[in-house]
């Protein structure tokens, strides 16, 4: 059986494969995995709960049209690659990063507050963790050589987590040791292997997959901050009385970022806001508490931009409040303790009216 197994792998080494020796190795070893949890009993019902948590959460209207857009990125990647006759495999990258990166960091964009996020990912292969990242991700061992690594850093990281709940000092610290020689080992070789690249190899391929990621992030700008709406209203409509689908999402979506736009230079007093809470359903009822100086224009406009979520940044923060889109909002004096205004979302489910009102 091992000698097979040597061969088949000897034989992948010597074959000009899309995927690199460090994804060959990845998918045999999760190959590997998914094999031994179909077989082990314990396991079996698990992992067949985790894939039909993955299925329904492929059918939902927002996965759907997360799927549109990466199709539309696919074709334009694609001509691109065509018309400047360069590697369609290029196309493989891209998909890796959207399933690894791109679609985890939308999930977690999950309010209006997250741009830092968007930045962080889009500026990273600029930084020196990203450019060594890039150098080792790209210049790897054989595929033998990967697998070797990759269970060692498997194994050395469970020892880590043990040891740190068992508390031993002594085994921690080897385990920190060997994993910086491992670290430092990838980094030498791969940096050897980028010197041997750079005589045999254009300058300007190297630079292309060097800033393929930066590329493949640009194209995703427009659904990272879009998803910022999205994701919101993926949850707000839960609670409606109308049926969720992937068009009601992007109708809501448009019709918000066209508002933002009419109504970008509207502005209105913030020193007559005394104080905001934020409760209700899902914690998206504000209520707004103004002083006796306030203008009714001032009033119509702060429950307009609060409505689209175009209050500055710094009104939420000065109050403590997280900036969501709302269900309901309602504008009261200080003093007389009445209310001035309100707004109520339509079409709230009957079953979830009581936690408006």
């Amino acid at each position: 059986m091992l000698p097979t197994i040597l061969s088949f792998l000897n034989y992948l080494c010597g074959v000009d494969c899309v995927l690199s020796n460090r994804e060959i190795s990845i998918t045999i070893l999760v190959g590997l995995s998914i094999i031994y949890m179909l077989c082990s009993k314990n396991l079996r019902a698990p992992f067949s709960s985790l894939c039909k948590a993955v299925i329904l959460v492929i059918k939902e209207p927002a996965f759907r049209l997360l799927f549109c857009y990466q199709v539309i990125c696919l074709y334009i990647l694609s001509f691109v690659l065509l018309k400047k006759n360069l590697d369609l495999w290029m196309i493989k990258d891209y998909i890796l990063i959207v399933v690894f990166s791109i679609i985890p960091t939308v999930v977690k964009i999950n309010s209006v507050e997250n741009q830092s996020i968007i930045k962080h990912y889009l500026l990273s292969s600029f930084t020196l963790t990203g450019i060594l990242a890039f150098i080792t991700d790209t210049y790897n061992f054989s595929i033998i050589g990967e697998l070797i690594l990759n269970i060692t850093l498997i194994l050395l990281v469970i020892f880590q987590v043990v040891s740190e709940e068992q508390d031993i000092t002594s085994v921690k610290a080897f385990c920190n040791f060997c994993l910086f020689i491992l670290l430092l080992f990838t980094i030498t070789h791969s940096f050897l292997e980028l010197i041997k690249d750079l005589d045999s190899r254009d300058t300007f391929l190297i630079l292309l997959d060097y800033f393929s990621d930066f590329i493949f992030w640009t194209l995703n700008i427009p659904l990272l901050f879009a998803w910022q709406y999205i994701g919101q209203f993926d949850v707000m409509e839960n609670f409606l009385s109308t049926k969720k689908t992937a068009r009601s999402l992007f109708k809501h979506f448009i019709e918000l970022f066209f508002k933002k736009i009419k109504y970008s230079s509207l502005s209105f007093d913030k020193h007559i806001i005394t104080n905001i809470q934020i409760g209700g359903l899902g914690k998206r009822c504000y209520l707004i508490t103004v002083n006796n100086s306030f203008q009714k224009k001032d009033i119509n406009t702060m429950l307009l931009l609060f409505k689209i979520g175009s209050v500055d940044a710094c009104i939420y923060r000065k109050n403590h409040v997280p900036k969501v889109l709302p269900y309901k909002i309602e504008i009261i004096d200080a003093e007389k303790r009445n209310t001035i205004k309100s707004w109520v979302i339509p079409n709230i489910d009957d079953d979830f009216s009581e936690l408006i009102y």
